[in-house]
């Protein structure tokens, strides 16, 4: 049961969560959620286990001063930040009975109000007869769980009782029952007795009881209550079910109370989060938010699934000619569902919005613990390196040394820049970021002067080789960062300048290689870290002749499409002069099927000239190499196509027999 989850134990904050969930759904879905509550219960598992020790986390002291002050400024700010925490309308936790406290004696069907009414329009609570293990006690209880179901509006209650044989001696108790429960509410005790013709003279009065007992029959029940408000028990046509009236009671109480416990949940995870926020804290802190918000999610689900039953006619006992009454009822429960809804979903944005500001904290906590760890790290392994190269002075083992530290080297470029990115997300974090920094630039300062360099070793031949390369490298850099001089006016010239791309890159190569074969005739190594510096100046190099390269074969498709366009140009201008000079200057007579087919193939060159256009203005646009300006290619095309079409005409005209005229009738 949700009401004994111990909100103490961390591990119950998952399985708690779990609860909630897979206690919404239906029954044909919770076979799944077995699995998923054990997938839950390992990772909570997980988040007991032991932190390490002072000595495993290097700079603790200034990382939890970090954590002290991070508390202290959320401390101050939630106040003004955090969402207020919404509280579920209702009265069913007030401690009034409820169904789930007496569901196996509700089963019973001791007492039940079907939604009918008398002629007075006062509420209707009928007693059928007594069942085999009747109890005054589970009468009682019905009774008194009956009662908070009424409403403020209400005239009064009537009760009406099967009074057959099988009561007993326990009819009277049952009228005290009554009286003592509803007091002032109850109006009046009908009592059937179907077998008698005749209804008593007189109304009743019990000694115990001070309102009225009328001992009826079925005529006089039908006079005081229409038969539409009485079930078939009493003769009447009312349908009701109560099996799925209870269902529906214990639905929405279920509902209410998880949405209660959810919002407790919500605070445990995120002070679990606050207190798991601490050096060399596992990772499940940050596996709670979303867990906690697909639980919630679900709950606004099973909600809104709730709600859509209540609205229908066909689930818990809604039938379609059930009372007023039960509409009363069904709308009072509409209402406290929607009132919970909305608390889910106001507690789901307010929960996203507090696990955004902790989520946030986590991850600075966690980047802090991973750079002071690798602050420590390198430190560590310079100042060992560095004892070993005191001890050893062979060139073999200094060659290794500097191999060693270019990695070390490189693990100092990143971390240098994730100093940067920190003191930009953390600025007030800067003051130990910086500190730490400072000490990685001693032990590195330190490590650098207790060996020389193999560059200052170099004999005067490689020194010279090397700097030719690094002149070429130079050169070709600087070329390549400035804009061309001259653009490019026709693909022949696109080709030659890729060529010639082609041609600095295998000459980079040769000399790449051809360095490297210098080094090793000298028996110098080719793994230090000039040669490490060399790989990184190419591969800048080898990007900028990338996208150099690029630039060119954009500007040669641009180009492309312009000179195909010219060459259409061209095609149709000879088009139109040969039918000129051939047909409509000569006279000579041209066939309707051939001046088709020239004009289709005009048409379809003109379309295809125009495609081929448009694919040059998208091309221009993103080509990043200086090409010439446009030549007018469109205004060309456009022109030769008007005058083909204009020479066709007058073609067509020309072939178009005379209009004989009709003879004129003369007048008589």
């Amino acid at each position: 049961r949700p009401n004994s989850v111990g909100y103490r134990c961390v591990p119950c904050l998952f399985v708690a969560a779990r609860v909630i969930d897979t206690t919404l759904l239906p029954d044909s879905e919770r076979g799944t959620g077995a699995a998923a509550e054990g997938c839950v219960t390992s990772s909570a598992t997980f988040a007991t286990s032991t932190t390490p020790g002072e000595s495993e986390i290097p700079n603790r002291r200034t990382m939890l001063s970090t954590l002290e002050r991070k508390d202290t400024e959320r401390a101050g700010s939630e106040k003004n930040q955090r969402n207020p925490k919404p509280d579920v309308q209702g009265d069913v936790m007030s401690g009034e009975l409820q169904a789930a406290d007496i569901v196996e004696i509700l089963k019973k069907r001791l007492a039940f109000m079907a939604g009918g009414e008398d002629k007075k329009g006062n509420a209707l609570i009928s007693v059928p007869p007594p069942c085999d293990d009747f109890m005054l006690q589970d009468f009682k209880d019905t009774l008194t769980y009956l009662t908070t179901l009424t409403h403020d509006d209400d005239r009064g209650v009537t009760v009406v009782i099967q009074g057959d044989s099988s009561w007993g001696d326990r009819l009277k108790p049952i009228m005290g029952i009554n009286q003592d429960i509803l007091g002032r509410r109850l109006c009046c005790t009908l009592v059937l007795r179907p077998h008698k013709s005749k209804d008593s003279k007189a109304p009743l009065r019990d000694k115990q009881a001070s309102t009225q007992v009328k001992y009826v029959s079925q005529a006089k029940l039908f006079k005081l209550i229409s038969p539409l408000q009485l079930t078939p028990e009493f003769g009447g046509t009312l349908q009701y079910d109560h099996y799925d009236w209870l269902s529906r009671q214990l639905a929405v109480e279920k509902y209410i109370k998880e949405v209660k416990l959810l919002s407790k949940h919500t605070d445990v995870a995120l002070g679990f989060c606050r207190f798991q926020a601490s050096p060399g804290s596992p990772d499940v802190p940050c596996q709670i938010g979303p867990a906690m918000g697909e639980v919630i999610a679900r709950t606004v689900q099973s909600g809104q699934r709730l709600l859509e039953s209540l609205q229908c006619n066909v689930e818990f006992g809604f039938k379609s000619h059930c009372g007023q009454r039960m509409v009363k009822e069904r709308g009072s429960a509409y209402r406290k569902v929607k009132a919970a809804l909305d608390c889910v979903v106001q507690l789901q944005q307010s929960f996203q919005e507090d696990w955004e500001r902790e989520l946030e904290i986590l991850r600075g906590t966690q980047q802090l613990e991973t750079f002071y760890k690798e602050v420590e790290t390198m430190i560590n392994w310079t100042s060992v390196e560095r004892d070993r190269l005191l001890k050893s002075g062979t060139k073999s083992d200094l060659d290794k040394a500097n191999a060693m530290a270019m990695d070390i080297f490189a693990r100092y470029s990143r971390l240098r820049q994730f100093s940067a990115s920190l003191c930009k997300e953390l600025p007030r974090e800067a003051d130990s970021i910086c500190s730490a920094m400072s000490r990685l630039d001693l032990a590195c300062e330190d490590f650098a002067s207790h060996f020389n360099s193999p560059r200052e070793c170099l004999s005067p031949v490689l020194d010279q080789e090397l700097q030719q390369f690094w002149e070429l490298l130079s050169n070709i850099e600087s070329r390549l960062k400035n804009p061309p001089d001259d653009d490019v006016r026709t693909t022949k010239e696109v080709d030659k300048l890729l060529t010639e791309l082609q041609d600095t890159t295998s000459v980079i190569e040769s000399q790449l290689q051809t360095l490297k074969e210098t080094f090793q005739s000298h028996g110098e190594s080719s793994e230090g870290e000039i040669f490490w510096l060399i790989r990184e100046q190419m591969s800048h190099i080898k990007a900028l002749l990338s996208s150099r390269k690029n630039d060119l074969v954009q500007a040669g498709q641009f180009l492309c499409c312009e000179e195909n366009a010219l060459q259409l140009v061209s095609w149709l201008d000879k088009l139109n002069k040969l039918v000129e000079t051939k047909f409509l200057n000569t006279g000579h007579r041209v066939t309707q099927p051939e001046h088709d087919r020239m004009d289709d193939m005009a048409r379809g060159t003109y379309h295809y000239g125009l495609r081929l256009l448009d694919d040059a203005v998208k091309l221009r646009k993103l080509t990043g190499y200086g090409t010439a300006p446009s030549n007018r290619v469109a205004d060309a095309l456009f022109d030769a196509w008007v005058g083909y079409v204009t020479t066709s005409r007058c073609l067509r005209r020309s072939e178009q027999p005379p209009i004989a005229k009709e003879p004129q009738v003369l007048p008589r």
